[in-house]
């Protein structure tokens, strides 16, 4: 009898290998750097080529070059795990878990109303019942059910308007922000229904940065996780090294493109990031190890193991169950964590024991996950911090990897 578990070893890097090359197959300017992290080893694969920003390929004249560019015999090449993707949507998953970290921090309370963390001028709708004024909480931001759209109401006729269609938020600064929310109105009564708003992530960055008296979003989470957890390629300005290991970017039709720059509301999309960050950023997700399976070299001081404690209690509450406040353990519905969706999949049968068992219905396995999309970019994550494996996939065009993404977690999840 072959147990599922030997059916989750028999992955290998040509099998991964095989989904991603018929993704960059399909899409001809595409290139994709895959991780799949398990504890029998992690796997890196990547396909496709790219010619790096300020390279010209050897058959372009020098009258079509500018003054910046030099021809390279071999300008083409592959991701690595230190080249820099747009992570998309999956920057929410970093905003829950700042929003989990300072209340464990005890700087705020999941449950404080947002709009005390934000300036006056921004005002967010609420609801009144019985004389009672019931305000959108951190949380409910953080979970997609606070009632607010899924973007601000303006944000189709701002880029319109300023020819950035391709690029909306790049433009939208705070004063369009705070003109936009006077009229925004709720979509449903506040913390009753999930609906997906990039308005109510980025205003939580805001929020978290006033709350912990930040310059801004990217100095909060940089003072309080990724600089603490050594992510220092996960940003949202690039420097020029930084930069220049960025993969260009590509639209649908396969033109260049930019992806998505923020002038405001960057906590719901606008981070950078390399397998290398994002393959320590799902492993921060892991419960820390018992005392007896920490090696005797293990010499932090007490502060440290404070801090260390503070943020692994943070990503633990960050996939803990936050929406709906009661869920059905036994449901196969959404769940949201903070930032994280916490999904169910169908899990493959592979035992005798499993097809007697449950002959018509599939076995199923809640995990974390978040997808990221621009108009040039796309990005995948998934994972499991019980089991310990996660996969991450990263694109420089718009086209999907979701289906790639759950194909490979189902293969990687052990039945308990």
């Amino acid at each position: 009898m072959t147990s599922i578990s030997a059916f989750a070893d028999e992955l290998k890097v040509d099998e991964v290998q095989r989904l991603i090359d018929a993704y960059t197959r399909k899409h001809p300017t595409a290139v994709v750097a895959a991780k799949i992290i398990r504890p029998a080893g992690d796997l890196f694969v990547t396909s496709g080529e790219f010619i790096p920003d300020g390279v010209v390929p050897p058959d372009k004249s020098a009258a079509e070059r500018s003054d910046t560019q030099k021809p390279n015999d071999k300008p083409a090449r592959s991701a690595d795990e230190h080249s820099l993707f747009a992570l998309a949507s999956v920057t929410k998953t970093f905003t829950g878990v700042l929003l989990a970290l300072l209340a464990e921090k005890q700087v705020l309370s999941l449950g404080d109303p947002a709009s005390d963390y934000l300036p006056q001028a921004w005002k967010l709708p609420s609801e009144h019942q019985a004389g009672i004024e019931r305000k959108i909480s951190l949380v409910e931001l953080a979970t997609h059910s606070s009632g607010l759209p899924v973007q601000p109401p303006d944000i189709a006729s701002f880029a319109r308007q300023h020819q950035t269609e391709n690029n909306p938020y790049s433009l939208y600064d705070h004063k369009a922000l705070e003109q936009s929310l006077s009229g925004v109105k709720l979509s449903h009564p506040i913390g009753e229904k999930y609906l997906y708003s990039n308005l109510g992530m980025g205003l939580l960055g805001h929020a978290l940065a006033d709350a912990t008296k930040a310059a801004n979003f990217e100095s909060a989470l940089r003072t309080h996780l990724l600089d603490p957890l050594e992510l220092h390629e996960t940003r949202f300005h690039l420097t020029p090294e930084i930069q220049s290991r960025r993969v260009p970017t590509f639209n649908q039709q396969g033109i260049a493109a930019p992806t998505w720059s923020f002038a405001t509301l960057e906590a719901c999309g606008g981070l950078h990031s390399s397998i290398h960050d994002l393959t320590r950023w799902v492993k921060a997700h892991w419960p820390p190890p018992n005392d007896d399976e920490k090696p005797l070299t293990d010499q932090k001081s007490q502060s440290q193991q404070h801090a260390s404690a503070e943020i692994s209690a943070a990503f633990a509450n960050s996939l803990k169950t936050h929406f709906p406040k009661q869920p059905d353990p036994l449901s196969t519905k959404l769940q949201m964590g903070l930032g994280w969706h916490l999904i169910t999949i169908p899990l493959p049968k592979n035992t005798t024991a499993d097809n007697q068992k449950n002959e018509h219905r599939p076995r199923m396995k809640r995990i974390a996950f978040h997808a990221g999309a621009t108009t040039a970019s796309r990005s995948f994550v998934a994972l499991d911090a019980e089991q310990r494996v996660g996969v991450i996939l990263l694109a420089n065009v718009p086209h999907s990897l979701d289906e790639i993404g759950i194909q490979v977690m189902q293969r990687l999840l052990t039945h308990e």
